[in-house]
């Protein structure tokens, strides 16, 4: 026999019910919303996951926004039942999802008004932590950054010579602290 969650159609097929369906719906959508946190993880441009999966900005920053908070809940969990290195593992998986960066990448995300683009560029010119960004000349950064700007403005190079100041400047007291 057939369970009371399947009937047979007049063609002899078999119809799931309602629970089933949303059943499916459910892991579907747990599995998308993985595939849009993998590229999240693996440093793809926002416009390039709502593109890709055809959704809006708001909607894949509320998933990175989620993902990030549960993660926190579960390594709150972790440390009071003392599982220490499991805590430490979801706490930079954690980070890593609120930043939207690979591993090699979160101790630059610790200076504040780092930003991903920015740390990535930052790493691949050699500035790769903190200590070295603190140490680092402002020039040096600003032309780091000036990769960003396609066409350069006057006002452009002055807002970014200020960034660059002001990068430096968190890393140091980053490192102060």
């Amino acid at each position: 026999g057939y369970s009371s969650s399947k009937h047979m159609t007049a063609s002899g097929n078999l119809i799931h019910d309602k629970k089933t369906q949303d059943s499916r719906e459910r892991i579907s959508k747990r599995f998308w919303i993985a595939l849009i946190l993998r590229d999240i993880l693996q440093e793809t441009p926002l416009s390039h996951v709502e593109e890709k999966f055809g959704i809006a900005r708001g909607l894949v920053q509320g998933i990175q926004d989620r993902a990030s908070r549960h993660a926190g809940m579960l390594a709150t969990f972790c440390s009071r039942t003392g599982w220490n290195d499991l805590e430490i593992l979801i706490r930079q998986f954690q980070s890593r999802v609120l930043h939207g960066v690979l591993p090699e990448m979160l101790e630059l995300m610790e200076i504040p008004r780092v930003k991903s683009y920015s740390a990535r560029l930052l790493f691949r010119a050699g500035l790769r932590t903190p200590e070295l960004l603190a140490s680092a000349d402002p020039s040096t950064v600003e032309d780091i950054l000036s990769v960003a700007y396609k066409k350069s403005t006057p006002r452009k190079k002055k807002v970014l010579a200020l960034h660059a100041r002001r990068l430096v400047t968190e890393a140091r007291r980053l490192l102060m602290s």
